[in-house]
């Protein structure tokens, strides 16, 4: 008799400031069951209706202000109820903080949306979140904190991390601030994936990037604790914690120079 392995349950998520879904579309062809998208916005959500049969099959379309609305309110309408949601994700409107508006601020109204979504957080109580933003958001450090601090109240194991899409076979670069949570009942911390592309620059003196990238990627993300202490490397293409940056990069560099020497016939070390 043959024996048959049971089917893995999908992971099911509800998208927050879905937009035109970009964001649950990766999800569900990450394989996850996208089962709700809350927008506001209706251009967005005629984009979200006309691409719901193929994209999202299974999705609830909730036209809705994340301001006035309920974790609660929000379950019910997909179905679940709190806590049986595996991940909530979702882009709140970076305006307030992109380097690229005159008048960023903390004090835009729509900065303050990212309260709501914590909020939410601690009412829908899913197992993940997911939270991504423009890498402006780390210049209001204080307030940065101050949203990390509120997350892990919320009952999660918060970290973040900055990455290029570019990094993973974009042909785009587009560098997001990701800050991801794990309930903490499930005692385990975000995980981050680490770079699959690099740009090697046909460096000769230095060793392959893509082999120093790897060895000082932080898989975990980093902490509250060190948001003041962490920098863009543009030669790697990564985020770093400037404590040990400079001493990861080196002793990894040394490492991998050492393989590829002892790989080496004896007379091409000489």
């Amino acid at each position: 008799m043959k024996m048959t392995k049971p089917k893995r349950k999908k992971l099911k998520a509800i998208e927050l400031f879905a937009g035109a879904g970009g964001m649950a579309l990766g999800l569900q062809q990450a394989g996850i069951d996208v089962v709700g998208l809350v927008e506001r916005d209706r251009m967005c959500l005629s984009t979200l209706a006309a691409n719901r049969k193929k994209a999202f099959p299974r999705a609830e379309i909730i036209e809705a202000d994340i301001s006035q609305i309920s974790g609660k309110w929000i379950l019910k309408r997909a179905g679940l109820t709190k806590g049986q949601l595996d991940i909530l994700s979702g882009g709140p409107p970076c305006q307030g903080f992109s380097f690229s508006s005159k008048n960023r601020s903390i004090d835009d109204p729509r900065s303050k949306l990212m309260w709501h979504f914590v909020r939410l957080i601690g009412e829908i109580k899913p197992r993940y979140f997911v939270i991504e933003n423009v890498p402006g958001l780390l210049f209001f450090k204080d307030f940065f904190i101050t949203l990390l601090e509120a997350l892990e109240v919320k009952g999660y194991a918060v970290r973040f991390n900055e990455l290029d899409a570019s990094s993973y076979g974009v042909p785009q670069r587009r560098i997001r601030i990701l800050i991801e949570g794990a309930r903490n009942d499930l005692k385990i911390l975000p995980v981050f994936p680490e770079p699959t592309h690099f740009d090697l620059e046909n460096d000769k003196t230095m060793p392959p990037k893509s082999l120093v990238s790897v060895k000082c990627f932080s898989e975990n993300g980093f902490a509250k604790e060190q948001v003041r202490d962490v920098w863009w490397n543009t030669k790697l293409n990564i985020l770093m914690n400037k404590k040990t940056a400079g001493e990861t990069v080196t002793q990894a560099a040394r490492e991998i120079l050492l393989e590829e020497l002892m790989k080496m016939p004896t007379k091409k070390r000489a």
